[in-house]
């Protein structure tokens, strides 16, 4: 079937008719698996000013200091959103102390908007009568695991358009970065989707069940009724959901390039105990997506039935482990069910497999990714060659853990950082051209004659 979109293909399930199999509407609006990344609007950048001299940003001529949803959490970071009057201010900042200067980017989902419903009840059938259509439990084992731990006592923080209202939901609470309504519910459909796949309350009769039913989901709204989200939305609330206690941070979201602040917040959540788990994204190709590519995420590609990669899925080497993403049954706004298609789907189920060993008593983000890859199964038609094993990881014996524990090493690109062009500057026929030094890189001053000292 052709994928309407690079990103999340949706068909709606009418549970009135249970008894004789998923009713799929294929005039249902495609889905987005997250926001690719625009270019911003209304001159709006996001700027690190080294701790301690905030005050004077506001300062700088041209300038002004955007209270946003998620101010207080940006600052944290030592980043502020502002408002600029042209591009000679974004120099003026610059010059007055500014670490970098960067777009607030558009984050949009590409496919059809609007909220998705999929009607009445979930059927007459005991405990979770849609268990038997969410065919990836019994591929990657989540059931024969719940005898070890259901999630019991983990949080999840779902970073992406709001989550429910749902019966089949425990949500402990959120908050609204979009700046819209202050509402933290779902008004697009996608994280109502991937909330159930991690964390759909089990054995209640309703629908069918997250891979962690009894872990409990913290609800970031970053992305907006239309799908779409700024830069600092997702920044603050990955930062939020860390500071709430977030032992895991699932990101079902992600563009085609890096940015400072983000890869800040990320290094944030990592530092106070948070695995991010992050979607690889459905291009189909073999370029990274962030912050997939991060080595602070664990990158989800997706699979199918036949455990096989997703024609959709990314392919890029960052992807640590892939997981069902095809055809993925799990909670649609108005109290039911449908299925959609995507990394996206993907990312929640290791999200979950997370929490489930997170009940068993491993703790830390680098440990727990550790034990999901190093127990996933082998299935060299997979993207990354491996495909989570939720039974392997939670039987598994405890085993040496890298130190230090951290996420798998692998290659990442640079990161694109927009920094604006500064003109030469002629003092004493000393001409400045500035550069990115990526991570990890240093500056070498080469001589061509002895350096005669001070």
């Amino acid at each position: 079937m052709m994928h309407p979109s690079p990103f999340t293909r949706v068909a709606l399930v009418a549970t009135a008719m249970i008894a004789v199999g998923v009713a799929m509407t294929t005039g249902a609006p495609p889905r987005s698996d997250g926001p690719a990344q625009e270019p911003t609007t209304a001159r709006e950048y996001i700027v690190h000013w080294p701790t301690g001299t905030a005050a004077a940003l506001a300062d700088v001529d041209g300038v002004t200091v955007l209270d946003t949803p998620g101010a207080d959490e940006l600052e944290k970071l030592g980043a502020y959103v502002v408002k600029v009057d042209g591009a000679g201010t974004i120099d003026a900042i610059l010059a007055a102390g500014a670490e970098y200067v960067e777009p607030n980017a558009t984050f949009s989902s590409h496919g059809g908007g609007g909220p998705m419903s999929s009607g009445g009840g979930a059927g007459a059938q005991a405990g979770d009568p849609l268990l038997p259509q969410q065919w990836f439990h019994k591929t990657i084992g989540s059931v024969r695991a719940w005898g070890t731990a259901q999630g019991q006592g983990v949080l999840v923080a779902v970073v992406d358009s709001g989550v429910g209202p749902h019966p089949d939901l425990t949500v402990t609470g959120g908050r609204d970065f979009t700046g819209g309504d202050g509402r933290w519910t779902d008004q697009y459909g996608h994280g109502t989707h991937v909330a159930g796949l991690c964390c759909a309350i089990g054995g209640n009769d309703i629908g069918g069940s997250g891979v962690a039913p009894r872990a409990s989901v913290l609800s970031a709204r970053v992305l907006e009724a239309n799908g779409q989200g700024s830069l600092d939305a997702v920044a603050a609330g990955i930062v939020w959901s860390a500071d709430q206690g977030a032992q895991v941070i699932n990101l079902s979201l992600g563009g085609p390039s890096g940015t400072r602040s983000l890869n800040e917040a990320l290094a944030y959540a990592y530092g106070h105990g948070s695995l991010i788990v992050c979607a690889a994204g459905n291009d189909g190709s073999t370029r990274p997506m962030y912050p997939a590519a991060r080595d602070d995420c664990l990158s989800v590609g997706a699979s199918t039935s036949g455990d096989s990669a997703a024609s959709f899925s990314n392919r890029h080497a960052s992807v640590d482990i892939s997981a069902p993403g095809e055809s993925i049954l799990s909670t649609c706004l108005g109290g039911g069910y449908c299925l959609m298609d995507g990394t996206s789907m993907a990312a929640p189920l290791v999200s979950g497999a997370a929490a489930l060993v997170i009940a068993s008593g491993v703790s830390g983000p680098g440990a727990v990714s550790w034990r999901l890859r190093s127990t996933a199964a082998p299935r060299q038609a997979v993207v990354s060659g491996k495909r989570l094993d939720v039974a392997a990881a939670l039987a598994a014996r405890p085993t040496g853990v890298p130190a230090p524990a951290t996420l798998a090493p692998r290659p990442t690109a640079p990161v694109a950082t927009p920094y604006p062009t500064m003109p030469p500057t002629p003092t004493l026929g000393v001409r400045i051209i500035p550069i990115v030094v990526p991570p990890g890189c240093h500056v070498a001053v080469m001589c061509q004659e002895p350096y005669p000292g001070p």
